[in-house]
């Protein structure tokens, strides 16, 4: 994770193209060169960083797969940020968490532009989006909730894997306990592996019969949860 402070916030963050330049072709050729090249790298502001996130997140999105904006300021340079995300909204790809407060001024003014992003992106194809409107909080308040929720966004599918990972490695284990096949199946349904999360849900299902450990209330609590998410996989695949 890499910070940087501004030291003129105006002429670097809005008048972003030196900075944007920079980024690009110096302090990303020194991370790759150091640590490899990152397959995912996101991009994240606040205020008026939330305003250069999501202008470097649409003038390079090949360079940046995702953008967190918190609380951005969509107004500066006459909205151009705006215009160019309504130009760029349909062929833009990776995930965009976007929040904003609602607490005194300086935050609520914000509000309009960021609804209108917001409404550009929600149903986007390609582009994974997340929003959240931080109730009772003001604009230097919203990035301490703002950007844990952000990366839990954006690195979301990236956990999963990892859950799998785990899970798969508990059922060399335990084969047939149904606790582990149905975290497993979660996983799979969140990458989008319908039809296998299906199978491990069905065989979850199964093998609850075998766990003597499982009151009767517990066993009905079960059951109806894995049959639950089998009609919700079903539903899918018609």
């Amino acid at each position: 994770m890499i910070g940087i402070i501004h030291e003129n916030r105006n002429t670097e963050l809005l008048e972003k193209d030196k900075l944007l330049n920079f980024l690009k072709e110096e302090l990303i050729p020194l991370l790759e060169d150091k640590y490899g090249k990152a397959n995912k790298i996101t991009i994240a502001g606040h205020s008026f960083g939330g305003y250069f996130a999501t202008y470097a997140f649409l003038k390079d999105n090949d360079v940046f797969n995702s953008c967190i904006a918190i609380s951005p300021a969509y107004w500066p340079n006459k909205n151009d940020v705006i215009e160019l995300l309504l130009e760029k909204a349909s062929l833009l790809h990776g995930s965009f968490y976007l929040a904003v407060g609602d607490k005194r001024w300086d935050e609520i003014s914000l509000r309009k532009n960021v609804f209108k992003v917001q409404k550009a992106l929600r149903n986007q194809k390609n582009l994974s989006f997340g929003f959240n409107d931080l109730t009772g909080f003001a604009h230097n308040a919203t990035p301490v909730v703002g950007f844990g929720l952000g990366l839990s966004f954006v690195y979301d599918e990236w956990e999963w894997i990892n859950i799998l990972e785990e899970q798969d490695n508990k059922l060399k284990q335990f084969p047939d306990f149904w606790g582990h096949l149905e975290i497993k199946a979660d996983a799979l349904f969140h990458l989008n592996r319908v039809s296998e999360a299906k199978s491990f849900y069905q065989e979850a299902l199964k093998n609850t019969a075998e766990d003597k450990h499982l009151s009767k209330s517990e066993m009905r609590e079960v059951t109806k949860r894995l049959r639950t998410k089998i009609k919700k996989c079903s539903k899918i695949l018609r």
